[in-house]
């Protein structure tokens, strides 16, 4: 089996040279069973990509339409768009692991690890949930010499100091690093002593930690909504999704497309769906629903329903919903990620008893959910998250069709090829 993979990896990465005129584009894959992720979910079979993006996509014919400096054959091979992880804290977990105050060159050390960990993994572009405008700096300024290729949504870590300051300098982007939202981290929100909060509150630890009022919260939203920037908030409980879903709203009156992100959204109740909207988007991080996450997790709704991890009660209201890691506090690689959303059966449960398998997701919706809507998210619907003409040309090439395999089967598929603007960052290495 092994020598099989060997030769076929060898086949697919022995580039053919047809031409080296100065018309020639940089690449064709064909022969590939293509996840294009596109606004009709197209199944194609091959593409062409120049300076970095998608310029064609379809069938055999695009071999004979195209000169090509490299021609690839996929030999029937799977291939998606390249994953987003929409909520991670991986360049935390890279430079502080070990150093409280590291240098620049301990810095660039870990993000290269991280970026080594991130390609392994299909991942070409990472939601960062909370970076410092210190590394924002540093990440760019490697992006700019070429010692860092991964693409990075930079969701800021609010203080009042980092507020005023990219309030006035505005967003910023580049082909590789975005940064145009806030990251805010809630508990529960005061005062404790309120009765309403109290009888909604689900486990007794979720009214002793406050980290903001409601009307310091609200006061944060309002001027974060004048600004123009998304907010993404980190609320990790059931009290606190509540309320700062009620802030949102407030926050959000007429202002049309915000995309104002919930993150630990499987914590959502029912009964705030009605303050739900399109304009908020749930973010679910499955890279830790097991090792008893669940178990801790199940409570009741005071209405007697089941109240976490109603991720496909949730996408049916809000159209949409974003999957992550929450790495390191879950397993980075996607495809576990993919694979819970499909089922919500506690592999590593402490019951081994099922949870929620009627909220389980589609396959198109989880696959949906860890590319395209990663990118709509991000506002960058228009640049990735999708296999379409004019985005980037990252993608990831599977040694299974996770959209058709048995669910059990998915977590252990090979990553064979990740590929970033057409350039091969990362390929299955084989003894």
């Amino acid at each position: 089996m092994i020598i099989v993979i060997k030769k076929f990896i060898k086949i697919i990465f022995s580039f053919i040279l047809i031409s080296c005129t100065s018309n020639s584009i940089d690449l064709i894959v064909f022969n590939a069973k293509i996840y294009t992720v596109n606004s009709k979910f197209d199944i194609a079979t091959s593409f062409a990509v120049n300076d970095g993006k998608f310029i064609d996509i379809g069938g055999s014919e695009l071999v004979s339409k195209y000169k090509s400096k490299s021609i690839v054959d996929a030999k029937g091979m799977f291939v998606f768009p390249g994953f987003i992880d929409s909520h991670t804290h991986i360049l935390n977990s890279f430079l502080y692991k070990n150093k409280v105050n590291p240098s620049t060159d301990e810095k660039v050390i870990a993000l290269k690890e991280a970026q080594s960990l991130l390609f392994k993994n299909g991942i070409t572009t990472i939601s960062e949930a909370g970076i410092d405008p210190d590394d924002i700096q540093l990440i760019d300024s490697l992006h700019k010499i070429n010692e860092l290729s991964f693409r990075v949504y930079g969701m800021i870590n609010y203080s009042p100091k980092n507020l005023n300051y990219f309030i006035e300098k505005g967003p910023f982007e580049t082909e590789k690093l975005n940064v145009r939202s806030f990251k805010v981290s809630l508990n529960s929100l005061g005062p404790s002593n309120n009765k309403n909060i109290k009888k909604r509150a689900f486990r007794k630890n979720e009214i002793k930690n406050i980290i903001y009022s409601k009307e310091k919260f609200e006061e944060i939203c309002f001027r974060i909504a004048k600004s123009g920037f998304q907010l993404n908030t980190d609320a990790v409980n059931n009290l606190s999704n509540s309320e700062l879903i009620n802030s949102y709203r407030k926050a959000l009156n007429g202002i049309s497309d915000p995309r104002w992100r919930i993150e630990n959204a499987s914590k959502i109740q029912k009964l705030d769906f009605n303050s739900l909207n399109s304009k908020f988007i749930p973010s679910f991080q499955l890279g830790n629903v097991n090792n008893g996450a669940i178990n801790n997790d199940k409570t009741i709704s005071i209405d007697g329903t089941e109240s976490t991890y109603i991720n496909k009660d949730i996408i049916d209201w809000t159209g949409r919903v974003i999957l992550g890691s929450n790495y390191p506090n879950g397993y980075i690689n996607p495809l576990i990620t993919f694979s819970r959303s499909l089922s919500s059966k506690k592999i590593n449960s402490l019951t081994g008893s099922d949870f929620q398998i009627k909220n389980s997701l589609s396959r198109s919706e989880a696959l949906k959910g860890i590319t395209f809507w990663g990118a709509y998210s991000n506002f960058e619907e228009l640049k990735k998250g999708s296999i379409s003409i004019g985005n980037f040309a990252d993608f990831v090439i599977l040694s299974k069709d996770i959209m058709e395999i048995d669910i059990e089967l998915i977590p252990s598929t090979q990553i064979i090829a990740t590929v970033l603007g057409g350039e091969l960052k990362y390929r299955i290495n084989i003894l």
